[in-house]
């Protein structure tokens, strides 16, 4: 059973932002984890005010068939996407596993041939 409300789904859709997309496809494309506080310094805003923005991400990158980029975005601590990141487990990922299999799947995409890149 889904975890995110409808209206949520909704706020995280329009809280995409394709900027922030393009930088993490970079990042991938090199190998690189994001810290929430990396992409504070790039964008501004809060560390703990990303996920509405990274959940529109991932449902966009769904919703292309491409590996959830946002997944490569983690907590500097403990090297995991954040523990309130529950769209994640909506998506399938359930596990520390499944996500660094998904951040594995976004090391090895070929962003650059994509709208992304």
């Amino acid at each position: 059973m889904p975890r995110i409300s409808a209206s949520h789904l909704k706020k995280m859709r329009n809280s995409y932002r394709h900027e922030i997309a393009r930088f993490l496809a970079k990042k991938a494309t090199s190998g690189f984890v994001v810290t929430y506080g990396e992409l504070t310094q790039q964008f501004g805003g809060t560390d703990r005010g990303w996920g509405d923005t990274l959940g529109g991400i991932a449902l966009r990158c769904r919703e292309a068939e491409v590996p959830l980029l946002s997944v490569i975005v983690v907590s500097k601590a403990t090297g995991m996407p954040s523990v309130d990141a529950v769209l994640y487990e909506d998506l399938g990922l359930s596990d520390p596993n499944a996500i660094r299999s998904e951040q594995q799947r976004c090391f090895d995409y070929d962003w650059v041939a994509s709208p992304l890149g």
